[in-house]
């Protein structure tokens, strides 16, 4: 049975790789994909703009028939009155989800497909060409809407997104800042609705029954039936499929008269999610559920050993199996870990089942009974005072996040094997203590507290052992990422040293491009603070993301790097403030790491121009039979004034690609092999300009697009160099 459901499942994880139609038609088009589609709704949900829906057995232009395009999110910005079910014809412009194009930054492209949604239109117009309607999905969303209305009523303005989203799955109204102040303290899980709340819900269901009818199997078959519709009204994220399906499996075990075995109803959930959605299996959200339960159902049982605890060291062992397990999957993700999580946990997750049943009963009672509902999901709202006053005293604690970086794929597969080495050898002492020499089980055995205690300083110490196993390794080689930012220029060094230095970082064309393109990389690397940061010239395309960096105390800059030019400091007044070391570049400062050698070849001394962009820093970075040019926004009558030049490896093109930039003669003395263009698609100033292609071309060596291929990573050891694109690579 397993090899044929391992055929299907590679079956189904090959075909939901594959491109469909719709979406190689879009990447071909240049121009914006108009369509006029048709669809099913499948979904409805309420953002802060717009209605959000999600489209199904979608049929495109003149077609008859679906031809197996996956689903469409379209956004609807007026009111409507749509209903799940009704078959909607749309009319906008189809686009694909924004894929991550730099190490770190967030997948939506990957995270939408992992649900078979492929691509969204913002819509144009729109009309119901069917109004046939679900019965059983519709009435589900109808109690969803319902119930979120009645919350919006009787909650506290602050309250009523994080009611909305542990009760109904509901983030659209849940505060950014509050969302945020929970991921750094390690306790954001509670937000979304998991094993927790849907343990709390069928079990609540099921004894209630259980007293009404009296019936194992009535109670049984209304509670699985109930925890379905629960699933389906929170949305059916992977999470809640997961314990829905570990549930009704209890529910069986239980009828059947049978002992519930928590890793083979762990497995079974594991199958149905992955046939239902292959692409699952990169996700975090289902790869954090997966490794939560995990740790409970294996690791935690191998550290009992067969013997008896307190409440206490059970629960630090639960907290401790739940962290090896998802470690791994934590790192990858987010890059960081709460030092105190595991405290504030314990201190949060004893209330959870109180604040779920006071916002969620209490929205049921509040479509009869409003007095009675205002009163139940008031008691939620001092549940909810203390968590963000917990969470507000935990994150000022020093050292509270421990920013670890992105570890390496084989530092996972030793993190890996140690784990389930250990876990195994703990099984096996376990099963010796447990049987006498007949092969019968013993009673437990009582463990004495100081030998807990000793256990427990063991259990936390394996736990940062493990964070520094998984702690990237500098490696010594030269590292050059040019990231893709968008219109605009960012390039990170990392030194054989260990030394790092950014060059520019900023975008006239991505919004927040310091928080979601910048900052998730450079944490990705575990760094947080940059020894240099070099702004060539003071447009804002390519120093805006360093201002918002700082502004926000994402980073930490030692030394900042700024062109010796006449009355440019007012240019940088806003970033001064927050930096104590600045140097000014001119030509012919030099700097040294041990074999690399950085020159600045402009501005010279005394320098002055009324354009931003002649004013550029120029950087020619040396390492053995390596060489790479930084040209900032150079344009091409300062590049024939520059001296010292080379035969290059690597150009990184100025000013975007410009005609005005990039001369021909320029590449005649330096001779490139490789060129990269950082500039934002279909931007409006037209770069890279046809003109400059051209040259490039003429030169014969190879050309790298930020907005095609992603960020462009080079890897130099002595002589030898690796140049790749990060979109090429995943």
């Amino acid at each position: 049975m397993l090899p044929f459901i391992a055929w299907v499942g590679l079956i189904r994880t090959e075909n939901a790789l594959q491109l469909d139609k719709l979406e190689q038609a879009i990447l071909n088009t240049k121009e914006s994909f108009h369509v006029s589609l048709q669809g099913d709704v499948q979904w409805i949900q309420k953002t802060t703009s717009s209605w959000k829906v999600e489209l199904t057995n979608i049929v495109v232009g003149e077609q008859k028939e679906t031809d197996s395009y996956g689903n469409c999110i379209v956004y609807i910005e007026e009111e409507t009155n749509l209903q799940i079910g009704n078959r909607i014809e749309v009319q906008g412009d189809l686009e694909l989800f924004e894929q991550a194009s730099n190490p770190g930054m967030y997948d939506q492209r990957a995270y939408y497909r992992a649900q078979n949604i492929r691509y969204y239109l913002w819509v144009e117009r729109w009309k119901i060409v069917n109004d046939r309607v679900d019965f059983i999905y519709n009435k589900i969303y109808q109690f969803r809407c319902q119930l979120a209305e009645i919350l919006e009523k009787v909650a506290q303005e602050k309250d009523i997104g994080i009611m909305q989203a542990v009760t109904l799955g509901e983030k659209s109204e849940l505060d950014t800042d509050l969302k945020k102040l929970y991921q750094e303290n390690g306790i954001a899980h509670i937000l979304a609705v998991s094993g927790l709340h849907i343990s709390c819900v069928g079990m609540l269901f099921y004894q209630l029954l259980r007293r009404i009818t009296g019936s194992f199997k009535i109670s049984g078959w209304i509670s699985a039936g109930l925890v379905i519709g629960y699933v389906i009204l929170t949305g059916s994220n992977v999470s809640a499929i997961r314990a829905g399906v570990m549930f009704v499996i209890s529910l069986i075990a239980n009828q059947k008269g049978k002992v519930y075995d928590m890793p083979s109803s762990l497995s079974t959930a594991v199958i149905v999610i992955l046939l239902l959605y292959p692409l699952q299996l990169f996700q975090v959200g289902f790869l954090l559920s997966v490794t939560t339960v995990a740790g409970i159902a294996v690791i935690a049982p191998a550290i009992y050993g067969g013997e008896a605890h307190s409440k206490w060291w059970k629960g630090l062992v639960i907290s401790c199996s739940i962290q090896y397990s998802s470690l791994p999957v934590l790192l990858w993700s987010f890059f960081s870990y709460p030092l105190y999580s595991m405290l504030l946990n314990a201190l949060v997750l004893p209330f959870t089942s109180i604040l779920l049943f006071s916002a969620g009963v209490g929205a049921v009672v509040g479509l009869c009974w409003m007095p009675a509902a205002v009163f139940l999901v008031g008691s939620g709202h001092f549940v909810l005072l203390y968590y963000r006053l917990l969470c507000e005293r935990f994150v000022h604690i020093p050292g509270s996040v421990q920013l670890i970086g992105r570890a390496s794929w084989w530092q996972i597969v030793v993190y890996l094997a140690i784990l389930l080495s250990a876990v195994i050898y703990l099984e096996k002492k376990a099963n010796k203590k447990r049987r006498n020499v007949y092969g019968i089980i013993k009673p437990e055995k009582k463990v004495n507290s100081k030998k807990e205690i000793v256990v427990g300083m063991e259990l936390i110490l394996l736990l940062v052992i493990g964070l520094l196993v998984l702690k990237p390794i500098h490696l010594n080689e030269l590292s050059i990422t040019v990231l893709d930012v968008g219109q605009g220029d960012c390039s990170f060094i990392s030194f054989p040293d260990g030394t790092t230095m950014l060059i520019d970082g900023g975008s006239t064309t991505e919004n927040n491009v310091g928080t979601y393109r910048m900052k998730p990389f450079l944490y990705s690397q575990g760094i947080r603070e940059l020894d240099y940061v070099v702004l060539t010239h003071p447009d804002s395309d390519h120093m805006n993301g360093v201002l918002e960096l700082l502004e926000t105390n994402s980073i930490v800059i030692k030394s900042l790097l700024l062109p010796n030019v006449d009355g440019m400091e007012q240019s940088y007044q806003a970033i001064l403030s927050f930096c104590e070391t600045v140097i000014w570049m001119e030509k012919g400062m030099k700097w040294e790491s041990g074999d690399v050698v950085l020159c600045c070849l402009h501005p010279t001394r005394g320098f002055q121009s009324e354009d931003s962009n002649d004013c550029s820093v120029v950087l020619q970075l040396q390492y053995g039979m390596f060489s790479m040019l930084f040209m900032g926004d150079l344009g091409a009558e300062e590049e024939k004034k520059l001296t010292g030049l080379q035969d290059t490896t690597v150009l990184k093109a100025g000013h975007h690609g410009s005609k005005n930039s990039t001369s021909e003669e320029f590449l005649e003395k330096i001779t490139p092999d490789h060129v990269i263009l950082s500039y934002g698609e279909n931007n409006s100033y037209g770069h890279p300009h046809e003109e400059t292609i051209q040259r490039l071309e003429q030169q014969s060596c190879s050309i790298w697009h930020t907005p095609e291929q992603g960020a462009i990573q080079i890897r130099v050891k002595q002589d030898r160099y690796y140049i790749y694109a990060y979109k090429n690579t995943r």
